[in-house]
């Protein structure tokens, strides 16, 4: 009897000790270490809206002045002594980000001519003269006999090369917008025939005068794509 009582004694010391053990420990120094890390982002700007167009659909015109129009003024025309322009641009836009001037990745800028057409007699005739111009304050068709003017294969050439390469199409990295759209920059695309000096008249006349009509069909496409 007195052998139990005494474990009983010695097993309720050991747990005081245990208890006052554990409450002392806990005003007693002790290492602690905490890290913590974070990271945010948003989404890169592109700037090239779903709705970008290129409105030339006003290159040619069914009527020029009291001088020449279209039968019922149905079809766009052109005739010795018209001409017209057009104006267009490929827009950028900085709505999400203030200051944005170019997209913030890299991209493909493809300006491309595919579909346009030009028949041969409209193509090979001298008075008919082609031209694509900066705009430069107020928009306009250049003089008659400015050194602007020049041929459809010129024109074609000099569409593509707004795109910063003579083939039409160029990568440019983060950051950097094509120059000749930089900004909202607008070009002049314009076409005259002039009236022509005695040799050139019998084949203009002949032109008139076809069963079937030539035609003449301008097409601009502009593609930025995002490149990895």
């Amino acid at each position: 009897m007195k052998k139990n009582r005494m474990m009983r004694v010695a097993s309720a010391l050991l747990v005081a000790v245990l208890l006052s053990t554990c409450a002392i420990s806990g005003t007693f120094a002790k290492y602690v270490s905490t890290a913590s890390g974070s990271d945010s982002a948003r989404v890169a700007y592109w700037g090239f809206g779903l709705d970008s167009s290129i409105a030339i659909n006003d290159l040619f015109v069914k009527a020029y002045g009291s001088t020449v129009a279209s039968k019922d003024n149905i079809d766009d025309v052109i005739a010795p002594g018209t001409n017209n322009f057009t104006t267009f641009k490929f827009a950028y836009t900085n709505n999400a980000v203030e200051g944005a001037e170019a997209p913030e990745v890299s991209y493909t800028f493809k300006v491309d001519t595919t579909g346009s057409e030009i028949a041969s007699a409209i193509e090979d005739n001298p008075n008919i003269q082609w031209a694509l111009v900066k705009v430069d304050g107020t928009a306009a068709i250049p003089e008659e006999n400015s050194s602007e003017w020049g041929t459809w294969d010129q024109l074609m050439a000099d569409i593509a090369a707004l795109s910063g390469e003579a083939d039409g199409e160029m990568t440019y990295g983060p950051n950097t917008a094509p120059a000749a759209f930089a900004q909202g920059t607008a070009w002049v695309i314009a076409w005259q025939w002039k009236f022509s000096a005695d040799d050139q008249d019998e084949a203009d006349t002949a032109m008139g005068n076809k069963e079937t009509l030539d035609t003449v069909k301008v097409v601009i496409t502009i593609t930025a794509t995002q490149v990895d």
